[in-house]
């Protein structure tokens, strides 16, 4: 077997087979079980099934040595609400991962490449972190020039095509595990702004020339684990915990363009249950939504979500597109963003292209760059406390 081909295999085993706390902890035990019937390396090479008795109480922790000690004290010199604070150039431990299907999602390294957009400002682009260079191609960065944390070589998946940088949320970064250098941070943006960028000085990985080749598989794998991870996947994740009853429309990956892959716009398109029985109800959708969801954060993680109403909603049709205006009131002492995006009948996505959102005055206008086609506004307000 290819070297490339076991670099494949200990990658899905590390990407989406259960760690040994999850094997051995009963909740799980169906969902394991499951795991093994579909997991050719977890069928032969894992241990027996999950045990069903209470685990023996552990012993108390001691404290960890080496290279987590390294980056302990490395780290315990920031002020404790930096330390664990996005910042361009930090490599994070995501937290969460669990169970998608049969396979467990295991929290994966990322790296912050730049500061939020100003229009969603509660998310961070990132790349995936792998550690095989036998699995990286055109696109990938090796990084070795570590600023800060013990010495590490990580293959940084930040160019090439199809894009892997996916936005974060800070409520789902775990551990700052390293700081890499100024001049690494400026070859990963580099890359991130031109997925055919290669800047000078760096490794060139081999080329993908055949369907066959195990990277094709790893990059199919490394997509998953965007979709898993990425802010919005989370947003709805989250939000169907405070809400049971949201319903998301199912749009097509292929049709849903630079909006579908936008994290925030799952902020908009959630639709409470009884909304959308109603609006189904009433038949023919003439576009003119009068409520928007109103998401609470905190920390960068939602607390609530309610809905709001919108007023004095008007659609005007222009020579290049479809704007809209109207009233939305949120409660005093709150900074806020405004989200918006339009949707047609066939599962496309559309982005405001222009927005003025006056929350002093309750005022907002979007602009759409789109057709008559379009017949769908969703809204969301996120707030936070100032």
């Amino acid at each position: 077997m290819s070297i490339r081909k076991l670099a494949l295999q200990e990658a899905i085993m590390r990407r989406t087979c259960p760690p040994e706390g999850i094997n051995s902890d009963p909740a799980h035990a169906a969902a394991v079980r499951k795991h093994r019937e579909n997991c050719l390396f977890c069928a032969v090479f894992a241990p027996g099934p999950p045990n069903t008795d209470p685990p023996p109480k552990s012993a108390p922790e001691q404290p960890e040595p080496g290279m987590s000690r390294m980056i302990e004290d490395a780290f315990s010199r920031l002020p404790p609400e930096d330390a664990a604070a996005p910042r361009p150039g930090r490599v994070f431990r995501m937290k969460g991962g669990g169970w998608d299907g049969a396979l467990h999602r295991n929290p994966p390294l990322i790296l912050i490449l730049d500061e939020p957009p100003p229009a969603a400002p509660f998310v961070w682009p990132a790349a995936l972190i792998s550690s095989d260079p036998d699995l990286a191609g055109p696109g990938d960065l090796a990084v070795r020039d570590i600023a800060d944390g013990p010495p590490a070589e990580y293959i940084v998946q930040v160019g090439g095509r199809p894009s892997r940088i996916f936005m974060v949320s800070p409520a789902d970064l775990g551990p700052v595990t390293a700081v890499i250098s100024d001049a690494a941070l400026q070859n990963a943006r580099a890359m991130m702004a031109d997925p055919d960028a290669v800047p000078p000085g760096i490794d060139l990985f081999p080329l993908i020339r055949k369907p066959g080749d195990p990277r094709v598989a790893f990059r199919a794998l490394e997509a998953e684990t965007v979709r898993y991870f990425s802010a919005g996947e989370s947003f709805k994740r989250r939000l169907s915990q405070l809400r049971p009853d949201l319903i998301w429309p199912d749009f097509a990956p292929s049709a849903t363009g630079e909006a579908g892959h936008r994290a925030e716009t799952a902020l908009a398109l959630a639709c409470p249950g009884e909304i959308a029985h109603a609006e189904a109800a009433a038949g023919e959708d003439d576009g003119r939504q009068a409520w928007a969801n109103h998401i609470e954060m905190k920390g960068g993680r939602i607390e609530r979500i309610s809905i709001l109403e919108v007023g004095n909603l008007e659609r005007a049709g222009q020579d290049a597109g479809i704007s809209f205006t109207g009233r939305i009131e949120i409660p005093p002492g709150r900074t806020s963003h405004l989200i918006a995006c339009m949707s047609d009948r066939d599962g496309r996505l559309q982005s405001d292209e222009d927005q003025v959102w006056a929350p002093e005055i309750s005022f907002f206008f979007v602009f759409f760059p789109v057709s008559d086609e379009f017949i769908r506004l969703h809204l969301a307000v996120v707030t936070e406390e100032a």
